[in-house]
């Protein structure tokens, strides 16, 4: 019998079947008295110690948190990144680590295009105008025959790209790694960064938050952008150095950003907030019941899979075997 610790807030809030599924393979779940909100390092740290496995969030697995799981055998990160994960102590410390990829990936890609008719639209501006008692008359910026561009084309970027077609859009693409079969199959050209970010109207953010990738889009990369193009991210925070961007909104340099992720979770006083041509939402882009369903299932089947001595799907640090 192998002691799990759940830090995912998700988990169990549409069914109880991964629960379920975890129990009846003769796991126990070990208690989080901070269910339903981010841990921070010295949270984990101490309730790490009795676990054998953890399905984890957001949460801050870092190094120290990792050492303190003395028995800890496997990671279960409830979603696609890692960033939040110390892969190097971990896979030292012979620790698996397993995400779920594609469980979520149809619910962000409808997410970002939502982001994208959303502050195109004006629809927050123009729903503000109403409550507020107005009836303002307004402009708003179609998508149909705008150019798309995808910085990440895996399977969130993917998805964005087969929805935005029936909008009758063009999409091109960035990608260290690129898909040259689902790129010739959906019509869409893989160009430098350069050259996405100076021919784009929608620019959507799908790449991972790795250190390399921190303020991705920075000054320099503002400025390329067309001053009627918007900005998408549903990727992650870090990805935005939020300072220019809100500089490069304040100066209408570019028209508008609609953002999911923001570089601190919870923000705070942002500075962005006191923008209009900003739509910002709180890390949502995920939570359909179909994602989380579909995560629920795949963290307990890894970890099962583990502790019945079987290779977990989805391993993130294969040498460790």
């Amino acid at each position: 019998m192998a002691k799990v610790l759940i830090t995912a807030r998700l988990f169990g809030t549409v069914s109880d079947q991964g629960k379920q599924l975890l129990l009846s393979a003769g796991h126990q779940i070990l208690p989080n008295p901070y269910l339903g909100r981010l841990l921070n390092e010295n949270e984990v740290t101490e309730l790490i110690k009795d676990a054998d496995g953890i399905i984890a969030g957001q949460d801050a697995l870092t190094g120290k948190a990792i050492a303190a799981g003395k028995n800890l055998k496997i990671i279960t990160r409830y979603g696609v990144g890692v960033d939040k994960v110390d892969i190097a102590s971990a896979t030292k410390q012979k620790v698996i680590v397993t995400n779920t990829p594609g469980a979520n990936s149809g619910s962000v890609a409808e997410y970002a295009m939502a982001l994208m008719l959303a502050v195109a639209r004006k629809l927050v501006i123009g729903r503000n105008s109403v409550i507020q008692g107005k009836w303002d008359f307004m402009t708003s910026t179609g998508l149909n025959n705008k150019v798309l561009g995808i910085i990440g084309l895996g399977k969130i970027g993917q998805g964005l790209a087969i929805r935005a077609k029936g909008f009758g859009m063009k999409s091109i693409a960035y990608d260290p790694y690129p898909n040259d079969q689902f790129a010739a199959e959906n019509d869409i050209e893989f160009v430098d960064l350069q050259q996405l970010l100076r021919d784009s109207d929608f620019i959507s953010l799908h790449a991972p938050g790795t250190k390399e990738n921190i303020h991705l889009i920075g000054k320099q990369q503002l400025d390329l952008m067309k001053s009627t193009a918007f900005l998408i991210n549903t990727a992650r925070g870090t990805l935005i150095d939020e300072q220019a961007l809100f500089e490069a909104l304040s100066e209408k340099r570019i028209a508008g950003a609609a953002l999911d992720v923001l570089y601190n979770e919870p923000p705070g006083n942002n500075p962005l907030f006191t923008l209009e041509n900003v739509v910002i939402t709180p890390h949502l882009a995920a939570n359909t019941t179909e994602a989380i369903e579909k995560m629920d299932l795949m963290s307990v089947q890894a970890m099962i899979a583990y502790f019945k001595g079987e290779r977990p799907p989805y391993v993130v640090n294969p040498e460790v075997y």
